[in-house]
């Protein structure tokens, strides 16, 4: 995408990210909402794991009911947005 819209290649964050490929067009805003919500419950999950000394990696099957679904989303999306479109 980023020959079709070079703007994509000035930003490497990924909240940036997100909401520019939704102004775009790229992606519905809902699915960039979706998708920013889970960046941020995961990476604070993650940051709290590294503040108590413990490993900085998720297990879906421990976290309750809220982050499996929120990994399941983001694997369907990798999977429409990424997979799918792999020439």
């Amino acid at each position: 995408n980023c020959e079709q819209f070079p703007q994509l290649c000035q930003s490497s964050d990924n909240l940036n990210l997100l909401n520019l490929l939704a102004q775009l067009g790229v992606i519905k805003q809902q699915v960039c909402d979706e998708l920013v919500d889970a960046y941020v419950s995961l990476r604070a999950l993650l940051h709290a794991q590294v503040l108590q000394d413990k490993q900085g990696v998720i297990n879906p099957q421990t976290q309750g009911e809220k982050i499996p679904q929120t990994v399941k989303n983001v694997e369907a999306y990798w999977e429409q947005f990424m997979v799918s479109c792999a020439p």
